[in-house]
């Protein structure tokens, strides 16, 4: 599968620091200036002598130098790791309306967070790019595809790379713990989802333990007494709820910074559905 496929999943920009501004869709920003991905608790800048949009309907920011029209950087944010990123940096890039990137040489890892590649612009003799891409310790990465002619590669593959180093994913704070009408009902519970269609069967768990933290798991049930070990993981982090009991919401705050939100509504005393989905509850102790 081409790198766009997976890349071309978010790139919501809004306010995520007090140093940082608010990125409005459809509005033309100047360098040098620095913007952030909230969602992702990811900032970047866009330097001097460039501008940079989020166009209308569009997932990709653009930047545009100044002083060479033929200079252009696009980001753009995906949840993977380095080993996936590697693997489709080394495949051609498909822009769509027959614009492919196609790899030269092989993929380089900079260190453990950055990695890069070489292509060359199918159809077009004169150009070439550059991608980048950081890796954030959440799961979330963001690539820096740099575009040019040739006789501009040199200034390019400058810029490209400050744009890679101004990337910085933050730490993100741990949920505060909050008590409110949907606590009694599920802290100290494991939910469980079923679907089966066509012989294609899903099981879901989240276990929400009364301390305020928890652990979700996919198709396997396995979680006995030893909970403590297993809400370490990536896979555990902590909970809370907010809302009545007729509209409310679950927030689940991973251990690696991914975040998770689920709307909760019910059915009597008994029926608990989220986002819709009917989930089941029995009661547990794993303090």
């Amino acid at each position: 599968m081409s790198l766009a496929k997976y890349l071309l999943t978010i790139i919501c920009l809004i306010f995520g620091s007090l140093s940082a501004q608010t990125l409005q869709v459809g509005k033309l920003y100047n360098g040098p200036i620095k913007l952030s991905v909230a969602d992702i608790n990811a900032t970047f800048s866009v330097p001097e002598q460039w501008q940079g949009i989020l166009p209308q309907n569009s997932e990709v920011f653009v930047m545009q130098s100044t002083v060479s029209a033929s200079q252009n950087v696009l980001l753009i944010a995906q949840q993977t790791d380095l080993n996936n990123l590697k693997q489709q940096m080394s495949e051609s890039i498909d822009f769509g309306d027959g614009f492919v990137l196609v790899p030269k040489g092989q993929v380089t890892v900079i260190d453990n967070t950055q990695i890069k590649a070489s292509y060359s612009v199918a159809q077009s003799d004169d150009k070439f790019a550059l991608v980048i891409s950081v890796v954030g310790e959440a799961g979330w990465a963001i690539s820096a595809v740099g575009i040019a002619t040739n006789q501009d590669k040199s200034a390019l593959e400058q810029t490209t790379r400050q744009i890679a180093s101004s990337i910085v994913f933050e730490s993100v704070q741990a949920a505060p713990l909050q008590h409110n009408a949907w606590y009694p009902h599920l802290s100290n519970r494991k939910l469980t989802y079923f679907y089966t269609s066509s012989g294609y069967t899903e099981e879901q768990y989240i276990w929400l333990c009364g301390n305020n933290t928890f652990y979700k798991s996919f198709n396997s049930g396995g979680f006995g007494g030893g909970a403590s070990g297993a809400l370490a993981s990536k896979d555990g982090g902590q909970w809370r709820t907010s809302g009545n009991l007729n509209s409310g919401t679950l927030e689940l705050y991973f251990n690696d910074g991914r975040i998770s939100q689920y709307t909760l509504t019910h059915e009597g005393d008994t029926k608990l559905f989220l986002d819709g989905k009917r989930w089941f509850r029995e009661a547990i102790n794993c303090q």
